[in-house]
């Protein structure tokens, strides 16, 4: 049944493929397997025509075309979602395209955010680790998430893919998130900043 409904919705996505965009984006190092060129606003466009339903949701997640993937993460419902599932979603996370839609839109809604976000600042894998940063970034605002929630990720700065581009950046909104929770952590922050603003590392310098 899931995989009759993936099939019907690629046929709707394939009528906005555009070869222009997708030479471009690999141009840019978005590399999937097979990519049409769909723009995300026709992407939401044919997705909300279906429920949310994470066995559809993971049907698509497990297709090799970036449409099928993109779309995936407009039908899944975090509540819902076990600790398999949750490990099956970063095995998706192969750009960072997908990197900021799984982070943003599914695994901040989920109960096991935090956890979750942990277990990728110690990923040797980068859009992992940008996923996990930018995770704990964003839920670093919300009141459900603590002081104490937060303190553990300094352990994991200095481990930080400081060569990949992404990481850094996701890096940079995390700390400038958690010196606006309060006080206490942008002393923190701040002491992590003066230790390494001479530092030879010229990638974490920056």
């Amino acid at each position: 049944m899931s995989k009759d409904r993936a099939e019907k919705l690629m046929r709707q996505l394939i009528r906005f493929k555009n070869g222009v965009v997708a030479d471009s984006m690999a141009a840019k190092g978005l590399k999937y397997e097979i990519n049409y060129g769909v723009p995300i606003v026709n992407i939401i466009e044919v997705v909300k025509q279906y429920p949310l339903d994470n066995e559809f949701a993971f049907e698509l997640f497990n297709r090799p075309e970036r449409e099928a993937k993109l779309a995936a993460t407009y039908l899944i419902k975090p509540d819902d979602l076990t600790k398999k599932e949750l490990d099956l979603l970063s095995s998706q996370i192969i750009t960072d395209e997908l990197s900021e839609q799984i982070s943003m839109r599914i695994i901040i809604k989920s109960p096991h955010a935090i956890q979750w976000a942990i277990e990728g600042c110690k990923a040797n894998n980068e859009f992992r680790q940008h996923a996990s940063w930018l995770t704990i970034g964003r839920a670093s605002v919300f009141d459900w998430v603590l002081e104490s929630d937060i303190k553990p990720f300094f352990e994991f700065v200095d481990c930080a893919d400081f060569l990949s581009v992404y990481v850094r950046s996701a890096l940079i909104y995390a700390l400038s998130r958690f010196a606006l929770k309060s006080d206490t952590l942008k002393s923190v922050v701040q002491h992590w900043v003066n230790q390494n603003i001479d530092s030879d590392n010229e990638y974490k310098h920056w």
